[in-house]
């Protein structure tokens, strides 16, 4: 098990080559840092928020030069490739990461490093040291894919969970509160 002193540092150190090569300010969340934190390395890829389109492009500008190659684009953002590392990149006009977090769908995945920074849920870290799912939010049927994906990456949902509902399809009646939502100043650190 990972203290958070040392869970807290190595987020940092992680980070922080990725901070010099932004260069303009950037939020990163969701399951790069969870991963992190329950596997011990990034899975799949790295989901930048930045705070305008000005901000974005000189990051796209970058990593282009530095070989990056588009490899999609939606409404919402656009998604580079290099070897075996991804960036996704978006866009996001929201007041704070605090907000943006409540809008995640499970604990696990409510995480965000802005600057030094580190935003989560209350329960993030043990959710996924521990490899348990949890909702932010109150969640419908549409997210049972999502957790069906999460079993099979080795989390586990609690037996009294609304989530086991939503994973068999089942309407779900009681309202999940928001996740408190704290930040750590990992400079500390």
């Amino acid at each position: 098990m990972i203290i958070p002193n040392t869970f807290y540092r190595y987020i940092r150190e992680y980070f922080a080559p990725m901070q010099s090569l932004i260069g303009v300010p950037f939020m990163i969340g969701g399951g790069a840092v969870s991963d992190l934190v329950a596997f011990g390395h990034v899975l799949k890829d790295y989901d930048l928020y930045f705070r305008n389109y000005e901000d974005m492009d000189t990051f796209e500008l970058r990593i282009t030069e530095l070989g990056y190659k588009l490899i999609s684009e939606t409404d919402l953002g656009r998604q580079y490739e290099l070897s075996n590392t991804r960036f996704d990149i978006i866009t996001w006009h929201v007041k704070t990461p605090e907000d943006f977090i409540k809008t995640f769908d499970f604990t696990v995945n409510a995480i965000m490093l802005d600057g030094t920074i580190l935003y989560h849920a209350e329960t993030t870290i043990e959710d996924c040291m521990y490899k348990r799912l949890r909702p932010v939010r109150t969640l419908n049927e549409q997210y049972g894919y999502r957790i069906k994906r999460y079993i099979e990456k080795g989390y586990r949902v609690d037996i009294d969970s609304t989530l086991l509902d939503i994973s068999f399809n089942r309407h779900v009646l009681n309202e999940v509160e928001t996740a408190r939502i704290i930040g750590v100043d990992l400079s500390r650190y």
